[in-house]
């Protein structure tokens, strides 16, 4: 049986296909879900938008306890110890990054719609940049689910350059 994909974004009646510019992830998951949106020959993949580097656990017991260190110590600022393992603040410092060539970006600055397909903890980072002020808490707040849509209308990214 074949899935549907429903949405409550409706992507052709927010801006026509040339002022739409796309940013994606690196990971697999994302860039096929620029294929599915029919977006693919016009994707730009950028590695700053990866999902956040923690270890890939062996077994339950090591993943339970970085889970509870994780929440002690708060998803923002714990960072995960294997070799280039990242905090939620590391996430977020990315993001800046990102988000600052946008604004200084004169494709973006053209664009209707600036779609960003990644994973939800840059989307936390982006709720703590952009967002609601309430600070790295916000990492441990928000929940995203899967192929689900955030909007950030009208964001000043002048702010950020």
């Amino acid at each position: 049986m074949q899935k549907e994909l429903h949405l409550d974004f409706d992507l052709p009646k927010q801006a026509s296909a040339s002022s739409i510019i796309v940013y994606t992830s690196p990971k697999l998951r994302a860039i096929e879900t620029s294929t599915i949106l029919g977006l693919a020959d016009r994707h730009i993949i950028d590695r700053r938008l990866a999902e956040q580097n923690i270890p890939n656990f062996a077994d339950a017991a090591s993943r339970d306890f970085y889970r509870k260190e994780a929440k002690r110590f708060g998803k923002y600022s714990y960072r995960y110890p294997q070799p280039g393992g990242e905090s939620g603040e590391d996430v977020a410092m990315r993001l800046s990054a990102f988000l600052q060539d946008i604004a200084m970006s004169t494709a973006a600055a053209q664009a209707d719609v600036i779609l960003i397909i990644c994973h939800e903890v840059v989307i936390r980072a982006a709720f703590y940049l952009l967002g609601d002020n309430t600070g790295p808490k916000v990492f441990d707040e928000i929940h995203v689910g899967n192929c689900e849509w955030v909007v950030f209308p009208d964001v000043n990214l002048d702010l950020l350059a």
